[in-house]
């Protein structure tokens, strides 16, 4: 069957995926099931506007990514969203075993990836979301490859760039107090807010004010 079959675009009023033909899964997360109200389509909007001045977000591992790819010119802001934010010549493993979290949900397999074990992924890594929800997380999850988590960063975008992030309270996956000591570091601007590691899902229009936020102050 043609990939494009397959994955089909969500429709972003609904959070309705259709993930085959004929076949479709409703996300049901209690602030993203009802369809975009005016000041959400601004914001849409907003960011389709300006999207060559960009603000790149990111959360958990994905935080390295966008430290290193945020270098690139058309990117004018960094978001961190409960995410790592290693400095250059850091992996993201050293930060994370400097401060440990409170979870002991990471596994590994025997041929060098970790996953997060699903009989613990609702309480430690999004407590404030549904069962139904977290366990489709915990079935689709994508294993990462221990040696990514190993590798340094070259270089530190967020030391040539403005940086917001958020500190997700209770977070039980990223340590808090090694989110705060990363971003006091980077002297991001920072939004703590009550919440699991997947703080993108169950509060996004809080999350998306600080995205919006940044691109604004950026352009």
């Amino acid at each position: 069957m043609d990939q494009a079959q397959i994955f089909k675009p969500c429709d972003l009023s609904t959070d309705r995926l259709v993930i085959a033909p004929n076949t479709t899964r409703q996300v049901h997360h209690s602030n993203r099931s009802k369809p975009l109200n005016d000041h959400q389509k601004r914001k849409q909007s907003f960011f389709w506007r300006k999207r060559m001045m960009q603000a790149r977000s990111s959360s958990s591992y994905g935080g390295a990514l966008i430290t290193e790819t945020g270098n690139d010119p058309k990117v004018k802001a960094l978001v961190y969203v409960s995410a790592l934010q290693p400095d250059a010549g850091e992996s993201p493993f050293e930060l994370l075993t400097s401060k440990p979290a409170a979870s002991a949900t990471v596994k590994f397999t025997a041929d060098g990836y970790a996953y997060l074990d699903s009989a613990h992924f609702q309480e430690d890594f999004a407590a404030d979301l549904s069962k139904a929800d977290t366990d489709f997380m915990a079935d689709s999850q994508m294993f990462v490859a221990v040696k990514c988590l190993q590798a340094p960063v070259s270089v530190a975008a967020w030391r040539e760039k403005p940086s917001y992030a958020i500190v997700a309270i209770e977070d039980r996956s990223l340590s808090p107090d090694l989110q705060r000591f990363m971003y006091q570091r980077s002297k991001s601007t920072v939004t703590e807010l009550v919440g699991s590691h997947s703080i993108y899902i169950s509060q996004p229009e809080a999350v998306a004010d600080v995205i919006v936020t940044a691109a604004r102050e950026a352009i």
